[in-house]
């Protein structure tokens, strides 16, 4: 009975024999393709990661613009810093000269310009010297780095003044 035993196991054992070969190669495709999923997630995360830091930057800058225009109120509710989007996109090179409302808006453009791709920013306030009003503050960027494709961005932020 032992000896029909190890001939069942032995029979068993030929019969096998390359099976293991064809397990490694699916385990290399499973594994293969995983590991892109992980790339392509990695990637993914990587593209929305860098879009939420230029939208905090957006956030940031247009804040910065609300504060300057705080600093500097009297100009504010005059309409002195009343700017829609200029026709050229600013520079990081733009010079600052002027008042101190035109050096504010464009020391602001020029931050947009070195912090957010091809951006903009427009500032608008509503309202009268005597009971205040609305400040509306946009910032407008491009992230799409397809000139034949622009896909702007806009953030836009509104507090009384």
């Amino acid at each position: 009975m032992l000896s029909t035993h190890r001939n069942a196991l032995g029979a068993s054992a030929r019969r096998d024999d390359g099976f293991s070969l064809i397990e490694v190669l699916i385990a290399l495709v499973v594994l293969s393709v995983g590991l892109l999923g992980l790339a392509a997630l990695q990637s993914t995360a990587t593209q929305f990661n860098a879009s939420a830091y230029v939208r905090s930057q957006a956030t940031v800058l247009a804040y910065d613009m609300a504060d300057r225009i705080r600093a500097n109120r009297r100009a504010a509710l005059d309409g002195t810093y009343n700017s829609p989007y200029p026709g050229v996109l600013p520079t990081c090179n733009d010079a600052v000269v002027g008042t101190v409302a035109q050096q504010d808006l464009a020391a602001w453009r020029r931050a947009l310009a070195c912090a957010l791709p091809n951006a903009n920013g427009e500032v608008a306030f509503v309202g009268d010297a005597t009971n205040g009003g609305v400040l509306t503050i946009r910032v407008r960027w491009d992230e799409s780095r397809d000139p034949a494709n622009p896909n702007p961005e806009q953030f836009e932020m509104t507090t009384g003044l």
